[in-house]
């Protein structure tokens, strides 16, 4: 094979998260390995109605590969069906031609956002806040926004354009996801979504 892992997101933020995380191999607690990471144009829905056809090029060229989108955005209404969007996108790849124990899904409920709001000062930092993470909160829950059983604000990317916005930088910017995933500590990262991504990713890529 020519790569270990073939990934498909659904837009430029994803990529450049996912592309930050799968370089730190040791902090996952994975081997280092050689991928690619392609983006649907039609973003979310794409990924979960029709990702089939893009991860057919990955087939005789990779390993594994695995298939990431918000829910968010993809047309799914409720958290609950996230198991059954994930085995769909499975059961749609397998049908296509791919092996079942070297496909596999995951669903960012409710957005990639979720995962920013991590327990670190890193995010705190690149959101403009250096050494405010008091006034930050304070700001947001003026704005508004809730804190969730897990402290992560939401809704996650209007809390974090609103954060942004406030210290004066563009709400829209890939590089804040890679900036954050290249630097955060994800020890204590409770998110469903992030902690199922890293089960695969060390089943499939054990250190020797």
């Amino acid at each position: 094979m020519e790569l270990d892992l073939g990934v498909l997101v659904a837009d430029d933020d994803q990529r450049r998260a996912l592309e930050a995380l799968l370089a730190r191999h040791q902090a996952l607690g994975i081997r280092s390995i050689a991928y690619r990471i392609i983006k649907h144009n039609n973003h979310d829905s794409g990924c979960y109605g029709k990702s089939a056809g893009l991860m057919q090029s990955f087939l005789g060229r990779v390993s594994y590969g695995i298939v990431v989108f918000d829910r968010d955005g993809s047309g799914a209404a409720s958290p609950s069906e996230i198991p059954e969007m994930e085995e769909k996108v499975r059961r749609a790849n397998i049908a296509a031609g791919w092996d079942p124990e070297r496909i596999e899904c995951v669903v960012i409920e409710p957005e990639l956002e979720s995962w920013v709001w991590s327990p670190s000062p890193v995010v705190v930092k690149v959101l403009g806040w250096n050494g405010e993470e008091q006034a930050l909160a304070g700001f947001l829950r003026e704005k508004g926004f809730r804190q969730n059983s897990r402290g992560k604000w939401e809704p996650p990317k209007e809390a974090m354009e609103a954060a942004l916005v406030q210290k004066g930088k563009p709400r829209k910017s890939a590089s804040y996801y890679g900036e954050i995933a290249k630097q955060a500590s994800f020890k204590n990262c409770e998110d469903p979504a992030f902690k199922r991504l890293l089960t695969i990713l060390r089943g499939w890529f054990p250190i020797p």
